[in-house]
């Protein structure tokens, strides 16, 4: 990335790298197993017959404990009627009538599909997981720390939690505790009294206590958890499911900006082909046959300006501005078709070798420093660009028109 900066220094006042959105989630791990049902019915003396009639009740509990009754009463609490409503947009609708910079916003409550799990007397009587649908809780909070933040919790067996926050909503509360002065557009900061400060405080995100603090969200949304599994009692294991990292640019004037953006986009449609966007990545394109991973690159247009998006596989980067801010982000959807350096799972101590990424919150700093070299590596692509006007632009003054002096009066003709 010094390469990019060295050549674009009296253009750049201050860049950021760090967490954009997160979404953790949290699973019983126990309970997807083959038996993992089977033995919790065993734990707890209950047939398979029961099973339904147990689950009910269960879900009953679960919601009565969450808060919806609360939350009716105080009138924060609504139902969708559809999962395609944009639940960010209809929380947000609360926010001002609540008031509040911290604590619980509202509860909405809809019903969405999910893995869950059903008698069946196939080959026998079991309990067996298949995709369903039932009640999801939307728990939508300001958080001291987070800022803003969901945590959707099902309401059938397994009880699944996800939970999702911005990074850069965080290292606002960080800089609003630290007073220190900055103007922010939604999730982008377009200037910042002290960008070293700043990327400080975004790098102590990355030694948060994860297991801890979404452990603390759990204990709100689902308070009921671990009594209702009765004796059969599990932790919940969480993980990333999805993150994106992004590496910000502020220019000095969006006017100076805006051509090399435009310049940045042709480059990347007309000279990044299928083994550039693997190497940014890191990937050997011996592995990745055409055909059989998806490997593109699409440029969108819509209502915030433009954006070019390379994919490999599940995974994405992506070059957007927004003012006078430059963006490189990494999407990261499916953590295991990174290879790392780590020791095993199970043996911190293990021989080091090339292995899978890991899911787990505990690895968050490794995939932090990964997402940061792919965006080091696209934007150093980008300072070889030497030309910010449009080949009509560069070849227009060699075919102007010039006028021809005539044989005759030695004056131009037109």
């Amino acid at each position: 990335m010094q390469r990019f900066l060295q050549r674009f220094a009296r253009l750049v006042m201050g860049t950021l790298s760090g967490f954009d959105r997160l979404v953790f989630k949290g699973k019983l791990c126990a309970l997807y197993g083959p038996e993992g049902m089977n033995c919790l019915l065993r734990a707890n003396d209950v047939s398979h017959k029961e099973f339904k009639e147990y689950a009910k009740e269960v879900t009953a509990r679960v919601v009565q404990a969450a808060g919806v009754p609360e939350a009716k009463a105080q009138g924060c609490y609504r139902y969708l009627n559809s999962s395609k409503i944009d639940k960010e947009k209809a929380a947000r609708e609360f926010a001002p009538a609540r008031g509040r910079k911290r604590g619980p916003v509202c509860v909405l409550g809809c019903v969405e599909p999910c893995w869950t799990f059903d008698w069946v007397t196939e080959n026998g009587s079991t309990i067996r997981g298949e995709p369903g649908k039932c009640l999801h809780l939307y728990h939508h909070y300001q958080h001291p720390t987070f800022g803003w933040l969901y945590v959707r919790l099902q309401t059938w067996f397994p009880f699944e939690i996800q939970v999702g926050l911005n990074g850069r909503e965080w290292l606002a509360r960080q800089m609003d505790r630290d007073k220190l002065r900055y103007t922010r557009h939604d999730n982008k900061f377009l200037w910042v009294r002290d960008w070293q400060r700043a990327q400080q405080l975004l790098d102590e995100q990355l030694r948060t206590d994860w297991q801890s603090e979404l452990d603390a969200l759990q204990q709100q949304v689902h308070p009921l958890h671990p009594e209702h599994l009765g004796r059969m009692p599990l932790q919940y294991n969480w993980t990333a499911f999805q993150t994106e990292w992004a590496t910000d640019f502020a220019f000095r004037r969006q006017e100076e900006l805006e051509p090399w953006f435009e310049r940045w986009l042709r480059q990347a449609m007309l000279t990044y082909d299928h083994n550039d966007v693997l190497g940014f990545f890191g990937h050997a394109p011996s592995l990745y046959r055409k055909g059989r991973n998806r490997i593109e690159t699409s440029v969108l247009a819509n209502f915030e300006g433009r954006r070019i998006k390379h994919w490999a596989g599940s995974n994405s980067l992506k070059l957007y501005h927004e003012a006078n801010l430059l963006r490189a982000e990494t999407t990261l959807n499916n953590a295991g078709a990174i290879y790392v350096t780590r020791p095993p799972a199970d043996d911190p101590a293990g021989t080091v070798k090339r292995r899978r990424m890991r899911r787990s919150v505990v690895d968050l700093p490794q995939r932090a420093a990964y997402c940061q070299t792919v965006n080091e590596r696209y934007v150093e692509a980008l300072a070889d660009t030497a030309e910010t006007r449009t080949v009509r632009e560069l070849v227009e003054p060699l075919t102007r028109r010039v006028p021809e002096p005539s044989a005759e009066s030695g004056r131009p003709t037109r």
